[in-house]
């Protein structure tokens, strides 16, 4: 479910990874393990894991 526009939230973020499947949740571990602590990853669909 999306949130209306009112209910959203505006964040800052280091990185943004687009995609929930196995690259990008990869993308998202090495992100963190370089040392970014505010990683955000976006996924259109209603489950992880790609295609």
């Amino acid at each position: 479910m999306i949130p209306a526009q009112s209910e959203r939230t505006v964040r800052d973020v280091r990185a943004v990874v687009v995609g929930a499947g196995f690259s990008g949740i990869g993308a998202a571990v090495r992100l963190r393990e370089a040392g970014f602590d505010d990683v955000l990853v976006l996924e259109k669909g209603t489950h992880l894991g790609g295609t």
